[in-house]
């Protein structure tokens, strides 16, 4: 249901149930405080994740993107399940 290039299963609708594997309340200070615990994940480059620069960068123009697209699929989710018996 929700797919990527880089990860084919991000998530997926079970009965009533949303599952993710990715984060889409994410906030600003969500992503400032992993980069500070989990450092040690970014020290590899990769085509499917970001390093600390990308990140930051257009962070609060990323994030107003992100709280929408969060809301539509909390929207689409509660319809979803309104409509199950």
């Amino acid at each position: 249901m929700f797919t990527n290039t880089c990860v084919e299963n991000q998530g997926y609708l079970f009965r009533r149930n949303l599952a993710l594997q990715f984060h889409p309340e994410i906030s600003e200070p969500m992503i400032k405080e992993w980069i500070e615990q989990y450092p040690h994940c970014l020290e590899q480059s990769h085509r499917c994740m970001q390093n600390k620069a990308q990140m930051m960068t257009n962070i609060h123009e990323y994030l107003t993107r992100q709280r929408s697209i969060a809301d539509q699929l909390f929207d689409w989710w509660v319809d979803q399940i309104r409509h199950q018996p």
